[in-house]
C-alpha cells in the first residue's frame, strides 16, 4: 500500500489525480467513482447504527439514516452513501426505484460495517418492482443478498458475503466479492447456497466461492453456485471455486418457471478446485450440466478457457439431455466425457473427449496440475525457431537444419521443414488459449509471431 504526503498548495492538482486513481492518502484508500461519472467522491448521505430515519438529511452527515431504504429514498442519482462501521439488522431495499440511467446510488463501507442481510423483495422472480441503480461496495454481509423482483442495474463490488440469491433481475455486476464459508444445517450459517436464475446480463467477474459444505447427517444438497435458467446472456469469468459440496457450479433444470432456451451462460477463465460429497471422499464434479426435472433441459452453455485442479472436470449427473453445450480450450483435471457436450481444443491429464481435443500439451510446454509451464530445452527450441524465422528470415528448411545441428529435443516427426511450418503457425505459443489466462504463459511475443508468419509466406 502506497502512502502519499502532500503539504504544498501547488500539489492540489496531483492530489486530485491521486484521488481519481484510487491512491492511498494518509493510510486510507480513496476509491472514487467520479472519473467514470457514476458517483460523487464525497458522501452525500450517511447510514449508521445510531441513525434515525425520521431526522436524516441529505447533505448533513451528522444526521445519518438508520436504514439503507431511507438512505436510498433521500439520495440523488450518483450519490455516495457512507455506511458507518457497526452492526446492522436485515436491510429491506424495497419499494419504488429511481430512473437514474447510469448514476448509481453507492452504499460504501469498510469490513467493520457488518450487515446481516439485504432483501429487494419478499419473494423471487420479477413479479414485483424493486430499486434500481444501486451499488454495494466494501462492507461485510453476514448472511444473504436477496436480489429478487425487478431490481435491475446493480453492482456488488468487494463485498465479504455469505451468499446471494439473484432471481429475476437484469444487468447485475458482481466483482471482487468473497462468498463463503457456509455450512448446511437446519439454520444455514449464510442463509443458503448461491442461486442465480431467470436472470439477464448477470456478470460475475473476479469473485471467490469457497467452503460451501454439507453438515454430516443433514441430508442437504449443497454447492457453491446453483443456476436455473436465464432470460438473456450471462457470464461467469475470472473467478475461483474451491471446497464446494457437491458441485462448484450446478446447472439444474429443477425450476419449471426458469428456462434455458431464452438465454445463455458463458463460463470462462475460472479456476475450479476441490469438490466433495457429503463430507466424505473427494469427487470430480466441478461443473454439473444436469440434474433435476421437471424444468427445461440445460441449453446454451459455453465453458471455455477454465482450469480445473487435479481430479476435477465437467460431468452430467442425471437430468434430461441438453443442447448447445460446448467445452473449448479448458485444462481439465480429469477426463469424463459427456455425450451432449461438443468438446474442442481441451487438454486432459490423459486421453481426450473428441478428435478436436488436444492429445497433449503443445511442444515446448508440459502440464503440471492445472497449468502449463515451460518445458526446459523444448521451450528453448520453440523460441529459437521463432527467432530464426522472425529476425533472420530463415525459411523453414533452414530453421529445421539449424535446430538439428543444435541437438535440441525433437518434436513428434522430428525437425523437418513441414514440422517447422506447423510449429511457427501454432497460435498456442501466444499464450492464453488453453485454460485460464494465468495458466498458459506465452512463449513468444505477438510481434515476433507476426514476423514469423510473414517469413513463412515469403518462403512459399
Amino acid at each position: 500500500m502506497i502512502e502519499v504526503s502532500l503539504s504544498k498548495p501547488r500539489s492540489r492538482a496531483l492530489v486530485a489525480l491521486l484521488v481519481l486513481s484510487g491512491i492511498v492518502l494518509g493510510g486510507e484508500r480513496i476509491t472514487s467513482l467520479a472519473a467514470s461519472g457514476q458517483a460523487s467522491a464525497t458522501p452525500r448521505v450517511r447510514v449508521a447504527p445510531s441513525g434515525n430515519d425520521s431526522t436524516c438529511v441529505r447533505g448533513d452527515l451528522a444526521k445519518p439514516c438508520a436504514t439503507f431504504r431511507r438512505a436510498y429514498e433521500i439520495a440523488h442519482c450518483g450519490d455516495l452513501v457512507h455506511v458507518a462501521d457497526g452492526s446492522y439488522a436485515r436491510q429491506d431495499l424495497q419499494g419504488p426505484d429511481k430512473s437514474c440511467s447510469g448514476g448509481y446510488v453507492v452504499f460504501k463501507g469498510s469490513r467493520a460495517a457488518v450487515v446481516d442481510e439485504i432483501k429487494t423483495a419478499e419473494c423471487c422472480g420479477r413479479a414485483v418492482n424493486g430499486p434500481d441503480w444501486i451499488e454495494l461496495n466494501g462492507f461485510t454481509l453476514r448472511n444473504r443478498l436477496n436480489g429478487w423482483g425487478q431490481a435491475d442495474n446493480w453492482r456488488v463490488i468487494g463485498i465479504d458475503g455469505g451468499s446471494f440469491d439473484i432471481n429475476g433481475p437484469a444487468n447485475w455486476l458482481l466483482s471482487g466479492n468473497d462468498w463463503g464459508p457456509c455450512s448446511s444445517n437446519t439454520a444455514p450459517t449464510c442463509n443458503g447456497q448461491n442461486f442465480a436464475g431467470g436472470v439477464s446480463n448477470l456478470v460475475i467477474d473476479g469473485d471467490t466461492f469457497h467452503d460451501f459444505t454439507i453438515t454430516p447427517g443433514s441430508g442437504a444438497h449443497w454447492e457453491c453456485l446453483f443456476i436455473t435458467g436465464a432470460r438473456g446472456a450471462n457470464v461467469i469469468r475470472n473467478s475461483r471455486f474451491w471446497n464446494c459440496e457437491t458441485y462448484g457450479i450446478y446447472f439444474s433444470s429443477f425450476h419449471s418457471d426458469h428456462r434455458y432456451s431464452t438465454g445463455s451462460w458463458t463460463v470462462e477463465n475460472n479456476w475450479f478446485g476441490r469438490t466433495c460429497c457429503f463430507g466424505s471422499s473427494p469427487r470430480s464434479s466441478a461443473i454439473n450440466l444436469g440434474g433435476s426435472s421437471p424444468g427445461e433441459p440445460v441449453q446454451n452453455v459455453l465453458i471455455r478457457f477454465n482450469s480445473f485442479a487435479p481430479g476435477q472436470t465437467l460431468v452430467r449427473e442425471g437430468g434430461p439431455t441438453g443442447s448447445n453445450l460446448r467445452a473449448v480450450g479448458n485444462i481439465f483435471g480429469a477426463r469424463s466425457c459427456t455425450t451432449d457436450v461438443a468438446y474442442s481444443r481441451n487438454l486432459y491429464p490423459a486421453g481426450r473427449c473428441s478428435s478436436e481435443d488436444r492429445l497433449g500439451p503443445p511442444y515446448g510446454y508440459r502440464l503440471v496440475d492445472d497449468r502449463l509451464v515451460f518445458d526446459g530445452r523444448r521451450a528453448q527450441a520453440v523460441r529459437r525457431a521463432f527467432h530464426l524465422a522472425a529476425l533472420h528470415r530463415e525459411p523453414p528448411f533452414a530453421v529445421a537444419r539449424a535446430l538439428r545441428r543444435a541437438r535440441l529435443p525433437r518434436p513428434p516427426g522430428g525437425w523437418t521443414a513441414a514440422g517447422v511450418s506447423v510449429l511457427l503457425g501454432n497460435r498456442d505459443y501466444l499464450g492464453r488459449s488453453i485454460g485460464r489466462q494465468a495458466a498458459h504463459p506465452p512463449l513468444v511475443s505477438r510481434r515476433e509471431f507476426n514476423r514469423a508468419q510473414r517469413s513463412l509466406r515469403s518462403a512459399r
